[in-house]
Order: structure tokens, then sequence, then C-alpha cells
């Protein structure tokens, strides 16, 4: 409130000029204007009365209100307390996330999984949020909308000036994205701006282990070398950390470095790309890491994506023969001397198991009747299927130029 008079020329009203007074430069000055210093400001400790004719202020207990007011200009007074601050925006949010604990080094990527629970959310906010209502969240699980694992009206904690966190504890079996709502005021009532609510659909969960496909060796094969050939199964995040192609001796000669772990190199790991017939980067540098000939071998595939998830071995190749060694074999006949017409079923017994199938080419010595090239020849159903006993029949041809010694050459693996 300010009193405010103005002096015009030829005025000469004693009670009007009196209240006036004249600084040292002569110039008017008005000592009933109110200054900023005035504002809220109260006379005495004394200035609070309550009148005693039946009123009162009391609390629940019936305590009457203490009237003693601070000493105007201190601290806690009126006025010392006077600014009012008029706030019509309406706060926003950033939301930032970590994995297993609230460190820098835990910072999430964005991509979850159940391996990383919990997941703490963070919220910071633009503005201060009211005490007596603390921020929530409406969490929803993949898939969208009403399902498994949804959470409502989720309370956050306060850890910092205008910074909440909240710790999640993340569920299997879904893949998606992760969509938070908050709701919180601020302390002038004002609800959250949807347009700067950042980073609430950051978050993918990938609960899906890794696969392996068309894997070599198979399962009851035979190598003399450590190629491989598999596949990895697209993910969400199409990117691995990590993966292992394991040996381990099953039977056969004794290997005391078994197992062999061979971690696959980044280039080992594109999730995109058929792996065929390929030398590993890794394992093969030192002698522990060299197979036994003649032991047979079980086969581990695994692999741990960029959520963590692992494919736990369950990608098995067993048993696969490990054999350095040349076969030999013998052949027998069972017509030594025979005409034109007669079948002479010809036996080959290896020393050991051959795969795939030897082939046999057949020199009569003549021009047209030669078994060339080479064909393959038959298991012996007769020696139970042992992939060492194989037989051809071959139809002896006739003519002049057939006669005599009949040449026959072996191939096989």
């Amino acid at each position: 409130v300010y009193y405010n008079y103005t002096i015009s020329a030829g005025e000469s009203s004693e009670d009007e000029v009196d209240e006036y007074s004249t600084d040292e430069l002569g110039a008017y000055t008005n000592p009933n204007i109110v200054t900023s210093a005035d504002y809220l400001a109260y006379s005495a400790t004394t200035a609070l009365v309550i009148e005693s004719n039946g009123g009162a202020l009391t609390d629940l207990a019936g305590n009457n209100l203490i009237t003693t007011l601070p000493e105007p200009g201190t601290a806690n007074s009126l006025s010392d307390k006077k600014s009012i601050i008029i706030d019509t925006d309406d706060p926003g949010v950033t939301f930032s996330y970590f994995e297993t604990t609230l460190t820098d080094e835990n910072a999430s990527d964005a991509l979850v999984s159940v391996n990383n629970t919990p997941l703490f959310i963070r919220a910071t906010f633009t503005d201060s949020i009211q005490i007596d209502a603390i921020p929530t969240l409406d969490i929803d699980f993949p898939p969208l909308g009403e399902s498994t694992g949804d959470i409502t009206a989720a309370a956050m904690s306060r850890t910092a000036i205008r910074q909440y966190d909240y710790s999640l504890t993340l569920i299997d079996d879904v893949d998606g994205s992760l969509i938070i709502t908050p709701s919180a005021l601020d302390k002038a009532m004002n609800s959250l701006d949807e347009n700067r609510i950042i980073a609430n659909d950051l978050v993918i969960i990938d609960n899906t282990e890794p696969v392996f496909t068309l894997l070599s060796p198979d399962s009851n094969s035979f190598v003399n070398n450590r190629k491989v050939s598999y596949k990895l199964s697209d993910d969400i995040s199409n990117q691995y950390k990590s993966g292992t192609i394991t040996w381990t001796r099953v039977s056969g000669n004794p290997d005391p470095n078994s197992p062999h772990v061979v971690n696959l190199a980044s280039t080992e790991l594109s999730y995109d790309t058929p792996y065929e017939n390929i030398t590993l980067t890794n394992g093969h540098d030192i002698e522990e890491d060299s197979l036994i000939d003649g032991t047979y071998y079980s086969i581990s595939w695994s692999a741990v994506d960029s959520a963590d998830n692992t494919s736990e071995n369950i990608f098995i190749s067993t048993p696969v023969l490990y054999d350095t060694t040349s076969p030999n074999v013998q052949l027998t006949y069972s017509q030594y001397v025979a005409g034109e017409g007669y079948t002479d079923t010809i036996t080959a017994t290896f020393t050991e198991k051959v795969w795939p199938a030897p082939q046999i080419t057949v020199d009569y010595q003549g021009q047209f009747n030669d078994i060339s090239p080479a064909v393959d020849m038959t298991l012996d159903s007769a020696s139970g299927w042992d992939s060492t006993i194989w037989t051809y029949e071959a139809v002896l041809p006739g003519g002049e130029e057939n006669n005599g010694t009949t040449y026959v050459a072996i191939n096989a693996m």
C-alpha cells in the first residue's frame, strides 16, 4: 500500500505540506510510502492476538495456539518467508536404468532378461515433487496391454533432490518392450506433461535363449580334423557376447587334457552367418589343445547373447570319433575264377569304420565293360550293418578282351 499526495503549483495547505519533508538536496520525500522491506512485516512479537471472548485456536489435543511470533525481520518471521512462487508449468521426467545394482558400471544398455533382475528404474524430474504424493509407476510387461506381471501404482523411493528410484523384479518367458507410465505432482500440484516424459519405453526384454542349428560334426560321425559348421539363431539384439565349443572325451583312447574348451572369436558370433566347415580362430595353439587319435568325444555348443541368455550346452553331438590314422582294407571274392555272366561278390573289410560309403572301380582290361567312374559299395547286412565291411556285386562281362586278371581299386575315408 502506498500513500501519495501531489502538491500542485500555488497550493499552500499547511497540513498537506507538513506530511512531507525534504532531504539534504531539498527534494520532497513521503514518509508514508511502504517499501519492500515492509511486506508482510508485523510490529512486534506480540502482534498476533486471539480475542478472549470465547474464541480460541487449539490443536486436536485441546492445546491453545502459541501466539508469540519470531522477532520481526529474523529467520522464520513472516517477512523472512514472504517469497511466493506462482508455478503453472507441468513438470517433465527422464528415466534411466541400472541392472542388478545401482552403480555407474551397471548402467543398463536397455536390453535385459530375467538374468538381469532386479532392474532399477530411476526417474529424474525437472521440478520438485510433492513430498506427501510420492511418484508412482504403472509398468506394462510385454505383450502390450494387460498381461501377466503388469504392475499398477508402484510407489517410488526418493533418493536425491528431484530423483526417485524403483526396484523392478523382471519376469521370464516374455519378449518385447517394457512400457512405464509415471504419475507425479510438483509442489504447485501440476501433473506431468506427457510430452516431457523421456525414455519410458526404452527397455527391451529378451528372454529367448540362443539356438544352434546346422551342426557339424553331427552325432555318430567320424572326423580327422577340428573343422566345424553351425548357425546361430536370430536374436532381438542381433548380437552375441560370447560362445564356446567344447570337446569332451567319452570313450576310446585316454585324453588327459579333456575337456577342450574353444572360445569363439567375435567374427564367429554373427547371427546371420551360416559358418560352414571352418577352422576356429582359437584352440589350436598348444599341445594341450590337441585331440587324441582314436578317441570318442561329445561336442557341446553354447552361446551367451547381449541380454545374458545362455544356451547352457544343450546342443550336443555325440559320439564323434576323432581318427587321424588311415584305414587298411582286405579284399575277398566269392569267386576267384569265373566266366561270363557270373556274379562275383567283392567284400572289402576295413581295419576301422569308414564313412561315407567307400567307392570301387573294376578294370577288366577290356575297352567297354569296366566299372568306371567309381560307384558306391554297400554295407554288409549280414555283418549287422558294421561299417567296417562293405560289398559290391560285380557281374562279369564276356569277350576275349576281358580274359585275364581283373584289377580292383577302393577309395575310402
